[in-house]
């Protein structure tokens, strides 16, 4: 709460002291989920190198486990830092990663897949394919009725679009 309401130190603070208590959990489902959520909110908040890290760790510990869908989660994660990096090609490699380990037609997943896929066509120059996706996932949010997914999608459309 305290990052959407504009206090960075304090949201800081407490991902901090959250890291403190994920780490000390023992390696298990439920830390790995638990190290997952936190590089999302450490990516969120304009931690990506943290954030990488621990998609990182969190991908190797999950190496032979047989949870996909964690593992398809820290993957999807990598796929969103490496966007946000820029890093078109990592970004990609990681997506086709999360994809073959997440089953398909889960909203939120899909949704998040959705914007990585946008990012790359926008930088492959592809821009109609990207503006194609755009509508159909805010079509797709606006049936469900998922108004937050909708505002987030307005932001992704350029400024006359909107």
């Amino acid at each position: 709460m305290d990052q959407l309401a504009g206090d960075a130190p304090a949201a800081g603070e407490q991902l901090d002291t959250l890291a403190a208590e994920v780490a000390r959990l023992p390696p298990s489902p439920d830390r790995w989920g638990n190290e997952i959520e936190l590089a999302y909110l450490l990516d969120r908040s304009g931690r990506h190198d943290e954030a990488a890290a621990l998609y990182r760790g969190t991908a190797t510990a999950l190496e032979g486990t047989g949870y996909r869908w964690l593992q398809g989660h820290a993957e999807l994660g990598l796929a969103e830092n490496r966007a946000a990096r820029g890093d078109w090609n990592g970004a990609a490699r990681h997506l086709d990663a999360a994809r073959a380990l997440l089953p398909p037609d889960l909203w939120m997943t899909d949704l998040r897949i959705d914007v990585v896929d946008m990012l790359l066509a926008v930088a492959r120059g592809e821009h109609e394919t990207a503006s194609a996706q755009l509508l159909a996932s805010h079509a797709d949010a606006h049936r469900l009725g998922d108004v937050p997914a909708q505002v987030a999608l307005h932001g992704l459309a350029a400024p006359t679009a909107r």
